[in-house]
């Protein structure tokens, strides 16, 4: 039978030791096609511009209360991020967010978190869209 997923240990962590700007929300697993809008096109081409994004989620997304704009991604980097293809998918992940004005602040995974380091670092990548 199916059954729900719980979150991660450290994204569970994450998720309690956040300090987000007050007009903003912290979002979960969040799937980048939600965060990146596809042209319609005509045939084989909506697929062929969807699949890469389709499958793929990211961490956390920061948005703004009002708008619910995405502002920021965080991606929490474990150890399988030094391999090749891993790498690759964090590239064209930063790349496709860069393309749409969302930027990303890649974290190292971790059983905790420091909350004024992360903090700072949020604001940090915040303050470079300013």
């Amino acid at each position: 039978a199916p059954q729900a997923v719980a979150l991660s240990q450290s994204t569970e962590a994450m998720l309690h030791r956040h300090s987000l700007p007050r007009d903003c929300y912290l979002l979960a697993q969040v799937r980048l096609a939600n965060l990146v809008h596809v042209k319609p096109g005509s045939g084989t081409s909506f697929w062929k511009n969807f699949s890469p994004i389709g499958m793929k989620c990211v961490d956390f997304v920061i948005v703004r209360h009002d708008t619910m704009k995405p502002i920021l991604v965080i991606e929490l980097d474990d150890r399988t991020h030094a391999r090749t293809e891993r790498r690759q998918r964090d590239h064209f992940l930063d790349q496709v967010l860069t393309t749409v004005d969302i930027v990303v602040l890649h974290w190292p995974v971790s059983a905790s978190y420091n909350r004024t380091e992360l903090s700072q670092a949020i604001r940090s990548k915040l303050n470079t869209r300013e």
